[in-house]
């Protein structure tokens, strides 16, 4: 896709402003985090129990029989492609290559099991991400797309940080999907 210089010029000044907002929000955390830490440093007492640190990470979500696990779903590697080699337009994408056995699993009905992660501040949830780890803090999600599955579901689901089973139909993504994710669960219910 080519852009005029006027669409490009709006797309830059877009991706400036996003990032000066997003600069600006680190700025005050990191601030707050020094005030916290400095008055910590004048009390002379610990911020936190230093203990939680050495802690093993948290588990993943179990194995259970009929649900798909996430060790399958992690079975992606990930190919560099050149598009259009030798232009100024020239791009540089990261395909995902899926497995053989995640292949078979294409709009086909399965479960999942793993924790929610609401996108929106209220009860019932249509929309969500589930992952496979649970979530200690919210800044601590996991690093890689194939922890985590973009849930349509098609009634809300009440939130929770329990450990949730939810069948649906599973479409496997591509580079082309906005999310960055490799996986949606469409139709999806919660399974009891």
């Amino acid at each position: 896709m080519t852009l005029s210089k006027g669409e490009y010029v709006v797309e830059a000044k877009q991706w400036l402003a996003t990032g000066v907002r997003r600069r600006a929000g680190l700025v005050a955390l990191a601030a707050s985090a020094l005030v916290v830490c400095g008055l910590a440093q004048a009390r002379r007492e610990p911020l936190m129990d230093m203990t939680i640190l050495n802690q093993p990470p948290p588990p993943i979500a179990p194995e259970m029989n009929g649900v798909v696990p996430w060790k399958t779903l992690a079975q992606v590697s990930r190919l560099r492609t050149v598009l259009a080699p030798g232009t100024p337009q020239q791009k540089i994408v990261i395909e995902p290559q899926f497995s053989p056995g995640i292949k078979r699993l294409h709009e086909q009905r399965v479960r999942l099991n793993g924790y929610m992660i609401p996108l929106e501040v209220k009860h019932g949830q249509q929309r969500f991400l589930l992952s496979a780890y649970p979530q200690g803090c919210a800044f601590c999600t996991p690093d890689t797309a194939h922890q985590f599955a973009d849930i349509e579901a098609k009634y809300a689901v009440r939130s929770t940080d329990k450990l949730v089973v939810l069948e649906g139909v599973l479409q496997i993504l591509d580079n082309r999907d906005e999310s960055g994710l490799l996986y949606r669960l469409r139709e999806a219910k919660l399974v009891e």
